[in-house]
This record gives structure tokens, sequence and C-alpha cells, in this order.
């Protein structure tokens, strides 16, 4: 009273009659949260993160929708949060400004605060959101439908981030944007274990001589070694680089050669091979596919292959054929050691049978040191994936790999790959502590499952539920967990923020499949060539059913 109402109010306005209310707290704070502790104050409270965002949240007292203090502050929430969403950055801000009278905003800016991905300037994404957004005031009304009656709803609680009402402006948007290809250069790294597939046709006859049976798969003994010969010398047997992670990052490298009409290498894979003839070949199938295949090489163990041999017209369907014989003895009668020597993999399909040879070799031997030696095609890369086979080979790699993706703000996605990666207490470990760091997990029903079950979920669970669990497992990154199971001819579902949505496959023929061994590792493929473009979730699976409904259709991972 003393010092600011008896000075500033006039006499003449006093009487008897007259109330007045003192701020409790007994100090004068002008503006911020202070200032503002009603509602309104409140709520920019809640807008802003608990002040944090540079929001001015009393543009919405007492304005209406057709007042860009209110319908521009919606707009520029739905342009930050579709950024966030669709993986351009962990964290945006989209500031605009306008002048009365003009219906185009003065200026607009975006700034992520460095967390911008995949080579992105603020700049860019500045552009990008120009293109996809309309900033003048009449449009913003129509395309938030700000004349539907809605705000009651918002007078508490807040404006952004509301699930119970879902306002137009909370609904992500599909950025629609090119990424330049040589922005995308070297960007894709696979770590795995690399096998090289033979493909050729074969009789009974065959099978006859080295005593193998239709439809069985044993490990190799040294009365089945002149069989790989005899693959060599065979006139048209096909070499074809192989091994789950080695297979989707061919997949990713075509898709990704083949959208941006340039032979750039968009994709390096890492992994252990012999130095023999079988990873010259290896080497020359890669190198003119344009993936960078940067191998350690073993040159006391042979490279690890797989013999695909096929009399068509045929259709088959199986799973062994992938890097998880590099672990076969951990479940088989036979002693482990001979194994180290086995470099072979062989799959002899007659008619609709087939009979598997395996052998193990240098996959089994990639060491640390060589990714620290090559530490740059890491440093490059903004997304790295590993298939869970490569748990049993070097683990210390993808730890690192993960840590790496962790602190520089890069994308780091895993795949189940087989049950006994996570019944084996070992691999099951190793994949409980990279769980946290994984942005994207990857895996089959049968793998789903057996991850509900070993986590103790119980038995029965549907693959929705268990991609919904996944996905809110403990994370130590900024955005939430992508799960993303496939089940074969049935529709892919994923998983992500407690909620599945499922996405269908494309139809095929049934005399148009000729070999869907490889079906799971294109699918992946696919998805991350959109992936490391910063595309949507429906994107990638689009990408990664299509990628799958080419690689069916050829014998082995194949492009036509």
């Amino acid at each position: 009273m003393e010092y600011v109402i008896n000075p500033t109010v006039p006499e003449s306005l006093i009487d008897a009659d007259t109330i007045f209310h003192i701020n409790p707290s007994g100090r004068f704070v002008i503006g911020g949260p202070h200032g503002d502790a009603g509602l309104t104050g409140r709520k920019i409270i809640i807008d802003t993160y608990g002040g944090w965002g540079a929001h001015g949240g009393g543009a919405f007292s007492g304005k209406d929708n057709t007042k860009v203090d209110r319908s521009a502050a919606y707009a520029a929430r739905w342009a930050a949060k579709s950024l966030v969403a669709n993986g351009f950055a962990t964290r945006a801000l989209v500031q605009v400004s306008y002048a009365i009278g003009v219906v185009q905003p003065l200026s607009m800016f975006v700034d992520t605060y460095g967390s911008a991905r995949f080579g992105f300037s603020d700049e860019q994404l500045c552009e990008i959101v120009k293109r996809n957004f309309d900033f003048r005031p009449g449009c913003i009304q129509r395309d938030l439908d700000l004349k539907r009656p809605q705000f009651t709803q918002l007078a508490a609680y807040g404006h952004f981030g509301r699930e119970d009402v879902k306002p137009a402006w909370e609904v992500v948007k599909d950025l629609s944007h090119e990424v330049p290809a040589e922005k995308l250069t070297g960007k894709i790294l696979g770590m795995g274990n690399p096998l090289l597939d033979m493909s050729n046709t074969v009789d009974t006859a065959l099978l006859t001589e080295y005593g193998l049976e239709a439809n069985n798969a044993i490990l190799c003994e040294d009365k089945h070694k002149p069989l790989f010969e005899t693959l060599d010398k065979q006139a048209g047997t096909q070499y074809i680089p192989g091994g789950a992670t080695q297979n989707s990052i061919r997949v990713a490298q075509w898709f990704l050669k083949k959208e941006k009409k340039t032979d750039l290498s968009f994709a390096s894979y890492m992994g252990c091979v012999g130095n023999d003839a079988y990873s010259e070949k290896m080497k020359a199938v890669c190198k003119s596919e344009g993936v960078n295949a940067t191998y350690l090489e073993d040159a006391a163990t042979p490279t690890g292959t797989c013999a695909t041999l096929i009399k068509a017209p045929n259709i088959f369907l199986h799973h062994l054929r992938r890097e998880m014989f590099s672990t076969i003895h951990l479940i088989s009668s036979q002693p482990a050691s001979p194994l180290l020597y086995l470099p072979v993999l062989s799959n002899l399909i007659t008619g609709n049978n087939r009979s598997l040879v395996a052998n193990l070799s240098a996959a089994n031997n990639y060491k640390y040191e060589h990714l620290k030696a090559n530490y740059g095609v890491l440093e490059t890369a903004s997304l790295v994936y590993s298939a869970g086979f490569f748990i049993t080979v070097c683990s210390d790699a993808m730890y690192d790999a993960a840590a790496h993706c962790l602190a520089n703000n890069k994308l780091y996605c895993l795949n189940l790959s087989a049950p006994f990666i996570m019944e084996v207490p070992p691999f099951w470990e190793v994949v409980s502590k990279l769980i946290p760091k994984v942005d994207y997990l990857f895996g089959n029903e049968t793998e789903a499952a057996t991850f509900a079950k070993v986590s103790g979920w119980g038995e029965g669970l549907s693959v929705e539920k268990i991609a919904c669990k996944m996905s809110m497992l403990p994370s130590e990154k900024s955005k939430s967990r992508t799960v993303v199971i496939t089940q074969g001819a049935d529709a892919t579902v994923v998983g992500k923020d407690g909620k599945a949505v499922m996405y269908p496959i494309l139809p095929l023929k049934k005399e148009e499949i000729v070999d869907t061994n490889g079906a799971g590792d294109a699918y992946v493929g696919g998805f991350l060539a959109k992936l490391v473009q910063g595309c949507s979730v429906e994107q990638c699976t689009t990408a990664g059913a299509a990628a799958a409904k080419v690689i069916v259709q050829q014998n082995g991972c194949t492009f036509p």
C-alpha cells in the first residue's frame, strides 16, 4: 500500500468499499510463470515443457483461430513434431513471424539444437518444412480444421501433447523430401558373418554319391569336401555374397542405387573371410554392386560359403541357410573344434527337396581390433545394423557400435535372427545389454514368441502384444524404440510407444515364388534403405515388402 498503491492510485478513486487484492507471494515478479499464475500460466508451463521451449503460450489467451498468435503456434507445433517423428532430429523448434496484411510469413526459422540427422542442416530442414506445410493463415485454418468446435477441451491441461483429445496438430505428417544421393554415401553400415552362396542345379545322383538325404541338414565331413570342388568346376555356378546381415546390406545398396539412379556406394559391410578364391569372388560381387566390403582376412581359415543347388522349376521354403550355422556346434552333438576348419554350407536341392551340408569357417573369427582399425567407416555411417548371429562372434564390436550411435545421435538396428540367440544365456545377456541402445528391433513371429518367453512374459501372447511390450522396454535413446515383426505371408506388425500397427505385405502368386530363404533379409534391406533417408515407418515397411517381393522371385539373394 505504502510503496505501490498509495503513490499510484488517486485518492478520488478510493472509498470505503474499495478492496485491494494483494499478491500473496509478498513480492512482484514481471512475466514468466510467477506472473502468469492462473490457468493460462499453468498451460504455458505444460506447452513449453516446463518452461524449456521458446514459446509464448500466452498467445492462446483470448485469441481466436483467425489470429496467427494461435493458429500459427499450432502449425509450428505440427511442423516441429513432424520433423522429429520423421527422424530428421531429436529436438526441433519452428519459429515463424508475420506482419499485418501480409498473407505469407515474413520469416521462418528451424533450430534443432544440434540434433539434426542424415547430414541435413537446420536451413535445409527449414526448406523441407516450407515444402510440406502451408503457413498462410487461411490454409492453417483449413489444414488443422480450426473452425471445428474443440477449444473447450483444450481449456485445461495444455494444447500440445494431448493424446486424449488428439487435435490435428498432434497428428504426425509424413514429410516428402528428396535426400541427395551424395548425402547418403556410406551412411549404412552392416556388421555380420559373411558367407559365399554357391548356386547351381543338381540331380539325385549327386546326393547319392555323397551319401546325402533329401530334406536333411548335416555337418560337413571329410567325404563331403570334394563336393565343393565339383561345384566350382560345374558350369553355371553362381557366386553370391550371403549371410543374413550381408544380404540385407546388399539389398539396401541395390534399392538405393536403383532409386537414386547412381553408382554411388551407400552401404558398407564388415565381417571376417579367408584369404582365398572364395573371398575374392565375394569381394568382386560386392564391388560390382557398390557395397564397400571392408573384410577382416584370416589367412589361416577358409571363407565361409553356402552352396545352393537347385533343379528348376522349384519352390522351396527354408530358413537354415543363414549365419546361424556359425554357432551350429552349440546345438550339435558333434564336438565343436573340428568345425573351425570347415568352411562351407552346402544346400543341395532336388525338385522340392533339399539337403544341407554345413561347414564353419572364417566368419566366426571377426576381431574387435578390425573395427577399431577401420573406425572411419563407422564414423561415416548414420545407421548401423547387425543380425543377432553376430553376437556369437564379436559382441564387443556390437557394444562399441551401439555406444557410438547413442553418443552421436545415430540409429542402431538389431535383428533377433533366431530363437537360440535368446535361449542361450550368454547370448541373451548380450541382447539384454544392447536393447536399451536399439532404435529399431527386427524379428519374426517365432523369434518374438521366444523373446516373450525368455523375458518372463509368458506364452501364447499375440505378436501385437509382444511388439508393444518390446517397444516399451527401457531405452537410453531420446526417441522411443520401434519394433518390426514380420510374419511371412501375413501382415508385418510394428510396435511403438506401446501401440501396434499392421502393415500388409505385397501379394504374389504361388507360381511366381522361387526362393523365400532371403525374404526376411530383403525386407530389412528395403526398410533400411528408406529409414536412412528419414522416411516414415509406413514408407519403410512398403519398401521392405517391395524388396522382399523382388528377391523371392530370384534364386538366392540376387537382383533382376
